[in-house]
């Protein structure tokens, strides 16, 4: 047995959960190698600790297949530039070998609540980088995906149904009469993206995410 497995099954033992390897991601190399990298200067740049995270878990749920894209729900709030303190998430501290612990840091009441649009759009835009970077989806689809929650801002009424991906759960506002007409895109997206991780997971390799971000999905509105 390997010093590695030895190990694992020890942590076990203990009740404790075994260190996460993070991927490594080089963001200058990838921009290059896409073409992108003269137009996006590292001020715009997601931060390294979130790139990694999403890496390890597109790459974790992709199981090993290649061919495989698989369309995994993170936390936006990790992709928030520094100003927007009052949504930052404290990364994992990672350690010199590249792993972090498997736990997740305790949120404040200000850090669990939702987005407004403005911290929304900046936490998309650098989402949007690491996810082509990784080969999560290509650019230009994380922008008609953001094209689309700008559509449902503009809606004057709608009713934001999940669907059954999200276990039947149901959000439902009235834009004029509640003064939420801004926090419906930002839940359009949740819920869209909570249905991309379900479909990519049960679909496997005939999941995909351009159809599923072309255009706003109506079964997503009632």
């Amino acid at each position: 047995m390997s010093d590695d497995a030895l190990q694992a099954a020890f942590l076990k033992m203990m009740g404790k959960a075994a260190p996460v390897k993070w991927e490594t991601v080089d963001m200058a190399k990838r921009l290059r190698e896409l073409q992108l990298d003269t137009h996006f200067p590292v001020e715009l740049w997601p931060s390294n600790a979130a790139t990694r995270k999403l890496a390890t878990k597109f790459k974790t749920a992709s199981r090993g297949d290649p061919s495989f894209n698989p369309c995994v729900w993170c936390d936006l709030k990790e992709f928030l530039p520094p100003c927007f303190p009052e949504h930052q998430v404290v990364h994992l501290e990672e350690r010199a070998d590249g792993t972090a612990d498997n736990k997740d840091s305790g949120k404040t009441a200000q850090q669990s609540r939702r987005l407004e649009v403005a911290a929304w759009m900046a936490a998309w835009d650098r989402f949007a980088l690491a996810a082509t970077v990784i080969g999560f989806m290509s650019f230009d689809v994380a922008m008609m995906h953001k094209a689309n929650v700008i559509e449902v801002l503009a809606l004057v009424s709608v009713r934001v149904t999940c669907c059954s991906a999200c276990a039947g759960v149901q959000i439902a506002a009235n834009a004029n009469a509640e003064g939420r007409r801004p926090l419906l895109g930002v839940l359009y997206d949740e819920v869209a993206r909570k249905c991309w991780d379900d479909k990519s997971g049960k679909l496997g390799g005939t999941f995909n995410i351009r159809v599923e971000a072309g255009c706003v999905k109506e079964e997503l509105l009632r």
